[in-house]
């Protein structure tokens, strides 16, 4: 197997690496480098502002991230914004449901001030949303706007959003923008939303929803929203920062309502204590003490779905190795491939259960020497998942078994994970009698051609979940309408479009479209 060469990640890894001087997880290399649209100026600057904390993500990043660009105000090149357009772009920022409804009526603008004039090359508006095309953009307007401003226009967000009926929206912009003396009375329904949002599986927002109780919490409620945010920073993959929230939460909760709370905290020491294993069956145990933990502290009910087949997977793995191999294909395709239906609200695994499937799927290419088969899953799930948790060293060892097939993997990505990974390090057991025939048909990988590594056409750049964003884009759909297609988060789709840009060599959706159409992708 040849050295590796340096991955997609190996500038802005490099360049954050070194204006910070601190370790850099490779996803937040990947959103950092989306954000700043290849800017190095903007990520030294990234690398500078944000905290060490954040840079290895051990704490979640900040929304807004910091303002890297002027504002479109400020922009002497373009025509001037009118208070209107000024007024929408602010509420469409700041606006948590992304609904074009609320923006219209808080911001008390005809729709024609959308539609037409400037904020055509600002905005994207679609299926009853708005959201900026440049989140730099978004983020600029956010940081030029005054306090007193910021808080008006959530007062405004908020009213519309419960004369609609949209209750966890009123929750969020009432708790930012009423009278300081009566945000408390929000922290309630904010724990409600957060502990809905954590049941899907969509850990972030619950983080963040949680976080702002915190701030506006008293008593047993602020210990509910500590434990709450505790408990979505642990499954977003934020170890540290569950840590701190989930200690400061026990103290002040009844002893009937610490249970997730005390599973999750015993699940976070799991991942951080300092030990080694470097024997396969000490291996063996702790994949099925990881399993326990993560099942203890979930009430998600596709995260445990998939614990129970990952626990399945563990007993049989040297027992009955063709059966976990089709049990780990039933796995992969109940986290990452199965169709939801449009009609009910999306539920789907945490990071930290989809991180733990997909490595689990790439150890069943692995051992059978699938080695492009499993560096495919990784850069899929390298920009978006915390992988550094997954036994830590484990993926670092993956990244060099597979960089020689997939050029988008190199050794910058695999010793930046050897940097941040906690103390414990699990070593990959290669002697499992894994066969991996059937994980390799869930992933449809089986069958895949092998590309071409000299090969000119711009197409074979991409890594297959970048060439189908791509595609999507070409006929019309969204962010968000790709990534419920593909069944990952709208962030995501954000990444994979920003390599892709960076790849073919344009700034924009409208380049890359225009690209598409001149044939420069064509397979």
């Amino acid at each position: 197997m040849t050295a590796p060469r340096e991955s997609w990640l190996a500038r802005p890894l490099g360049l954050l690496q070194k204006a910070s001087g601190v370790p850099v997880a490779p996803r937040v290399a990947a959103r950092l480098s989306a954000y700043a649209r290849d800017d190095d100026d903007a990520l030294r600057l990234l690398a500078q502002v944000l905290t060490p904390a954040q840079l290895a993500g051990r704490t979640i990043l900040p929304d807004p991230l910091p303002a890297i660009v002027d504002p479109p105000a400020d922009d002497a090149g373009s025509t001037p914004l009118s208070a209107a357009q000024q007024r929408v772009l602010l509420h469409a920022a700041l606006s948590v449901t992304e609904s074009i409804a609320d923006v219209l009526e808080a911001s008390a603008v005809d729709i024609d001030v959308l539609l037409f004039g400037r904020l055509q090359d600002l905005l994207q508006v679609r299926a009853g949303t708005v959201r900026f095309l440049d989140e730099r953009v978004r983020a600029a307007v956010i940081h030029a706007a005054s306090p007193h401003g910021v808080r008006q226009t959530h007062a405004a967000l908020g009213r519309a959003c419960a004369r609609r009926g949209a209750r966890d929206g009123a929750a969020w912009h009432g708790a930012l923008g009423g009278p300081a003396g009566a945000r408390g009375r929000h922290a309630a329904p904010l724990c409600d939303a957060a502990q809905s949002l954590l049941a899907r599986g969509a850990s972030e927002r619950s983080l963040r929803f949680a976080l702002l109780a915190v701030s506006r919490g008293a008593g047993s409620g602020r210990a509910r929203a500590l434990a709450l945010a505790g408990r979505a920073a642990f499954w977003c993959g934020y170890l540290e920062q569950a840590q701190s929230l989930l200690e400061r939460a026990l103290p002040g909760l009844p002893a009937d309502a610490a249970s997730f709370a005390t599973a999750a905290l015993r699940a976070t020491h799991l991942f951080l204590e300092d030990r080694s294993a470097q024997q396969s069956e000490f291996s063996h145990q702790r994949s099925i003490d990881v399993t326990d933990a993560l099942r203890d502290a979930n009430d998600n009910p596709v995260d445990l779905a998939a614990i129970d087949l990952m626990a399945r997977i563990s007993a049989l793995l040297y027992v009955d190795p063709a059966e976990a191999d089709a049990l780990q294909a039933q796995l992969y395709l109940t986290v990452a491939g199965t169709a939801r239906d449009a009609d009910r609200e999306p539920e789907f695994a945490s990071p930290m259960v989809e991180a733990h499937v997909l490595v689990m799927t790439v150890g069943f290419q692995v051992n059978p020497r699938d080695f492009h088969g499993a560096g495919r899953v990784l850069l899929d799930a390298i920009p978006r998942l915390p992988l550094e948790h997954v036994g830590a060293g484990i993926v670092s060892d993956l990244v060099r078994m597979t960089a020689a097939e997939v050029p988008q993997l190199g050794e910058d990505i695999a010793a930046a994970f050897e940097r941040i990974r906690p103390r414990w390090r699990l070593t990959f057991d290669t002697s499992a009698p894994r066969t991996g025939e059937r994980s390799a048909a869930a992933l449809g990988t089986g069958a895949a051609p092998e590309p071409h590594p000299g090969a000119s056409d711009l197409l074979q750049n991409l890594t297959p979940r970048q060439r189908e964003v791509a595609e999507l884009v070409q006929h019309g759909l969204t962010n968000r309408e790709i990534g419920a297609r593909l069944h990952v988060s709208e962030r995501t789709i954000e990444v994979h479009l920003g390599a892709v840009f960076r790849t073919i060599g344009v700034r924009s959706r409208t380049g890359l479209m225009a690209a598409l159409s001149q044939g420069r992708l064509a397979g």
